[in-house]
């Protein structure tokens, strides 16, 4: 009887420890639970990474009771500072802002295999994340990047793209040279690409030597 009952904890003890280790994997049935819009926002973009190099995008639902992934407000977190903590087949983010939460998932970004930047399909890749607990945030404040240009050089595209590779940039100063460099539509796009990544543009554009926003 006590040699049943020993084997029975042991048993017990190793499904316990064996689903604590058990990695984290991002995958086509990968759901991603949020409280509002704000936190659906960033988790859809950090959703959308998978896209390209993956074949798929996890699914962002409100207040998932399923997820695997969990973005949960956490008003004692200051500021953008996250944390992150993987618990065998779940991870939790929290924080106290959207920026907050923005920085969060470009960390985990940065911990996914490099394949993740990929543009094409990223073949027999397993998009494992690795075990962390951790409380963080921007090492800086306010950092910033300034782009001098005339359109014929550079393609709206890629500012678009120079953008979404600027993971902890706060500050944009675009300027441009010639006053028909972009359309209004163009400007806009630019915009709306910033907001989403947590960047402010500074626009200036130069005319005769003149500058103005």
């Amino acid at each position: 009887m006590k040699k049943s009952l020993s084997s029975s904890i042991v048993l017990v003890l190793c499904i316990l420890l064996s689903s604590c280790v058990k990695e984290f994997s991002f995958s086509p049935q990968t759901v991603i639970s949020v409280e509002d819009p704000q936190q659906r926002a960033v988790a859809e973009w950090f959703a959308w990474l998978f896209a390209r190099p993956g074949g798929f995008v996890p699914r962002v639902e409100v207040d998932a009771t399923d997820a695997d992934m969990i973005l949960m407000k956490d008003s004692s977190l200051e500021g953008s500072s996250y944390r992150i903590k993987t618990c065998g087949n779940r991870v939790c983010v929290t924080a106290s802002s959207s920026e907050g939460f923005f920085y969060a998932l470009q960390y985990i970004r940065h911990a996914l295999p490099e394949d993740i930047a990929s543009v094409r399909h990223a073949d027999n890749v397993k998009w494992i994340l690795p075990d962390m607990s951790l409380h963080g945030a921007p090492d800086t404040q306010c950092t910033g990047l300034m782009l001098d240009l005339s359109c014929r050089l550079v393609l709206k595209d890629n500012v678009l793209h120079l953008i979404e590779s600027m993971p902890y940039m706060k500050v944009y100063e675009l300027t441009i040279i010639k006053d028909d460099c972009y359309t209004p539509d163009d400007l806009d796009e630019i915009r709306h690409c910033a907001a989403k990544h947590n960047v402010e543009v500074i626009l200036q554009t130069e005319i005769d030597g003149s500058r103005f926003k």
